[in-house]
């Protein structure tokens, strides 16, 4: 009679250290689990896209339209030989855009298939505007405004600098529109008695 209860109670131990077990090992496999995907998702969604052939590749603004290859391939090589005068120190060249800090939003990268042009709408919004130049030796001259930087702006910045010129000094532009205005022309033709260079 002794015998039996014994024998009850170590049936009972085990059941119950088996059912401690199979809640441990779960777990376990649960906290395996979850981690693997956790660690894996990121590398599984990039092998995914990477397999049918899209990019992780910065996504820019652009404006419309595309420059003509031969213009392009003009200006390239004025661009070249005002660089070489730069490097031999009978020319003073910089370079100048515009830039601006705001709160619009910023998507830089995402995945895009081959041939794929994706972009993001520019918009206006209230943000901080600046002009600057620079040239190879990263000598910066600039300002800012909360106003829209238009070519009397930038004409009376490059006029102020004038004064500071100690050689012949150019500066290349992009094609932006007050850039090319009549206004900013006849501006940099009094800057130097070479001939006019076209904005790059």
């Amino acid at each position: 009679m002794t015998v039996f209860p014994n024998r009850l109670l170590e049936r009972r131990d085990r059941k119950d250290c088996h059912r401690e077990r199979q809640a441990e090992c779960k777990e376990s496999q649960g906290s395996l689990a979850a981690g693997y995907g956790q660690r894996s998702l990121g590398e599984y969604v990039q092998g995914f896209f990477i397999r049918i052939g899209a990019r992780y590749r910065r996504i820019r603004k652009r404006p419309k339209g595309s420059p003509s290859p031969q213009l392009y391939a003009y200006k390239t090589e004025k661009l070249q030989e005002l660089e070489r005068q730069a490097n031999e120190g009978l020319i003073d060249l910089y370079f100048g855009d515009e830039s601006h800090v705001c709160t619009e939003g910023y998507v830089p990268y995402g995945w895009q298939f081959r041939g794929e042009d994706i972009f993001v709408p520019s918009q206006k919004i209230l943000r901080l505007n600046i002009f600057g130049i620079i040239d190879r030796d990263n000598h910066y001259e600039g300002f800012s405004t909360t106003e829209s930087i238009t070519a009397d702006k930038v004409a009376d910045f490059l006029d102020r600098l004038s004064f500071r010129i100690r050689k012949e000094t150019f500066l290349v532009l992009d094609n932006a529109k007050i850039h090319r205005c009549k206004l900013i022309s006849e501006l940099s033709c009094s800057f130097s008695s070479c001939p006019h260079i076209p904005h790059i």
